[in-house]
């Protein structure tokens, strides 16, 4: 999987498409958020929950059911007092954001996939190998092969940002949507 940095660094490219309706700071945050939601499942290892359980990592907080239930939730909770198209709009750039995550990990050369389908089909997918996955230690990254594998991986994930940056600035500056 590409790390909770570059998660978070896609999710902010994400924020650049974002509809009208919340402020910057706040629309970059849930962005953000929900780039890495997916990962709450990593609670599982310290509960013994084996990886390939439903409930194990890569399981349904990976899946698309859990991206919609969580976009919808979201844009209900945030945008409480807004039109029903602008929840709407919301909605899909919170499921983006959510199913970034997703689609991210299974690019990855490792693991066992992602569980798009859970629970209604109990397999997992991967969909490219180009993104190394990354070591489940901390003290990885401290040192020069860790530095080095997030600069690969931010240098992979900025090719893939630097299209979707362009796009929202092209939004922002002659769309006007």
């Amino acid at each position: 999987m590409p790390t909770i940095i570059g998660h978070c660094f896609f999710g902010m490219s994400l924020a650049s498409l974002k509809p009208v309706g919340l402020d910057v700071s706040k629309a970059i945050g849930l962005s953000i958020l929900c780039s890495c939601i997916p990962d709450i499942d990593g609670i599982g290892f310290f509960a013994g929950i084996p990886y390939h359980s439903i409930w194990g990592h890569r399981g349904i907080t990976h899946s698309i059911l859990f991206a919609m239930l969580w976009s919808y939730l979201l844009s209900q909770y945030f945008l409480k007092d807004e039109s029903r198209e602008l929840k709407v709009q919301w909605f899909f750039h919170f499921f983006w954001c959510t199913i970034s995550h997703s689609l991210l990990d299974s690019m990855t050369d490792g693991g066992l996939g992602v569980g798009f389908f859970l629970p209604f089909i109990d397999e997992r997918y991967f969909i490219a190998n180009f993104i190394p996955v990354s070591p489940m230690s901390i003290g990885f990254f401290s040192s020069i092969p860790g530095i080095l594998f997030l600069l690969e991986e931010l240098t992979i994930l900025g090719l893939i940002s630097i299209p979707i940056l362009f796009m929202g600035w092209l939004k922002q500056n002659f769309l006007n949507i």
